[in-house]
């Protein structure tokens, strides 16, 4: 409770620099301690991996283009703030590295190997997510100020063909593979915010026709998105099964708290959910995990100033523990997180005509 009204008085009094969300003074060394952890990762190829090679050709490299794509969206968020160009430029390597290493389904396997010689796994776990983050990431670069290459568009073109293929046409909902299909809360809801994307990069590469489309597949899966609030228990359903009926709960912070984080700030932040969430999880600690402070932080910033402060300072210690071998998306979603809250992944949709 000290810790929340301290917070709040920061808050109240604006002190420390106020970036998107805002960032004040205390979580700035945990931001930039973020920061130099991703582009560490990022490879001569503009790839990221999980945990930086240190330069030497015989260290393993594991690459995920789903988390690499967070790594991208970090340092962009990081330039809408006011830091270096190079992020940017850091951001568009990883975009060229997808042009080249896009399969012809539309989506991206993970690669693995060494930093010496390191090829693709022919594993991913699932094709939507991965589309939908390139769409975001390659969206916010545009707005960054980053030109959109050729191959970058074609790129954009082919991860929203891979989403129309794994789409239900019944509801517009993703499945995660063709021959995965199950509807997960946090995929579609990613696949929203990269359709979303889409349609603004399209019109402003003056593709209306597809702009037009991508919306259209945003606003009917944005409206299918109901399906997976329960009503009776309050809480979202982490997965939709064939029939539509709701995958079962287990009670553990991965899928279930992690789906309700991820309701919570990106689509509505209901009371009852958010302290069910508080009495029912704790946030995990550790290099790998996918519960952290980070998650707790972006839904708190659909709650109210005072859980807000509190999360933040909560998120900027977390961050602070990080080490060399902490996996590459937790420093990436910490510093998105703090720097931006719930809007790097909010709805945020292009009028019709208009980048």
């Amino acid at each position: 409770m000290r810790a929340a009204v301290i917070c709040l008085a920061l808050c109240a009094a604006g002190a420390g620099p106020v970036q998107a969300e805002g960032a004040p003074d205390t979580a700035r060394p945990a931001v930039d301690r973020c920061l130099r952890h991703l582009r560490a990762c990022q490879l001569s190829d503009g790839a990221f991996a999980q945990v930086s090679p240190q330069g030497r050709p015989g260290a393993p490299v594991w690459i995920v283009p789903y988390f690499s794509h967070l790594a991208a969206l970090a340092l962009l968020a990081h330039v809408e703030a006011g830091g270096p160009a190079d992020d940017r430029a850091r951001a568009g390597r990883w975009l060229d590295w997808c042009a080249a290493h896009q399969n012809a389904a539309g989506y991206w396997n993970d690669f693995e190997g060494t930093l010496g010689a390191y090829r693709d796994s022919g594993r991913v776990d699932a094709w939507d997510s991965a589309a939908a983050l390139f769409l975001l990431a390659a969206d916010r670069f545009r707005q960054a100020g980053g030109a959109l290459a050729a191959a970058h568009l074609e790129s954009a073109r082919r991860a929203v063909a891979c989403l129309a293929g794994v789409t239900d046409p019944a509801d517009g909902l993703t499945w995660a593979k063709p021959d995965h299909r199950v509807k997960y809360l946090m995929d579609n809801i990613e696949v929203r915010a990269g359709l979303l994307a889409a349609g603004r990069l399209f019109a402003a590469a003056g593709r209306e026709a597809g702009a037009r489309d991508a919306r259209e597949r945003a606003e009917r899966l944005g409206r299918a998105l109901a399906a997976f609030w329960r009503p009776a228990r309050q809480r979202y359903s982490w997965a939709l099964l064939s029939g539509g009926t709701h995958a079962e709960e287990r009670g553990k912070p991965y899928p279930d708290g992690l789906a309700q984080l991820y309701g919570l700030a990106f689509i509505e932040p209901h009371a009852a959910c958010w302290e069910a969430v508080c009495r029912d999880f704790t946030p995990e600690t550790g290099p790998t995990v996918s519960f952290g402070a980070e998650w707790w932080l972006m839904a708190a910033a659909r709650r109210g100033d005072e859980p807000k402060c509190l999360w933040r300072t909560r998120a900027a210690e977390a961050a602070a523990a990080f080490t060399e071998r902490t996996y590459l998306h937790r420093h990436a979603l910490s510093v998105l997180a703090l720097l931006q809250g719930a809007s790097w992944l909010a709805p945020q949709a292009a009028p019709t005509g208009q980048p």
